[in-house]
């Protein structure tokens, strides 16, 4: 499992690398339907598609980047308890770009 600082600083990387690769990313994410957890509602899967997913396998920038979970953290359990934070960091950092 993972923690909410960890969830926290894994999102905001992968934000940060979102707006190098494509500015305004965040505009074409649904914070309705947002679920780390699910290929068509995560970030990844709302802005590039769920093809991106070809080429996401628990890559250490994949995980470092808060998009997949770590291969230990991936157990039913911890997908449980570590996809939230993840959802909840990746809409803080979303939120944070809207009002910016």
């Amino acid at each position: 499992m993972i923690t909410m600082e960890e969830a926290r600083e894994r999102a905001a990387a992968g934000a940060a690398h979102f707006d190098a690769l494509q500015p305004g990313w965040f505009e074409d994410v649904d914070l309705d339907i947002l679920d780390m957890s699910q290929v068509d509602a995560c970030v990844s899967g709302q802005v590039f598609g769920v093809e991106i997913y070809r080429w996401l396998d628990r890559h250490p920038a994949d995980v470092a980047f808060g998009l997949v979970l770590a291969e230990g953290e991936n157990d039913h359990d911890a997908r449980q308890q570590g996809y939230g934070p993840l959802t909840e960091a990746w809409r803080e950092q979303i939120e944070q770009r809207i009002q910016a």
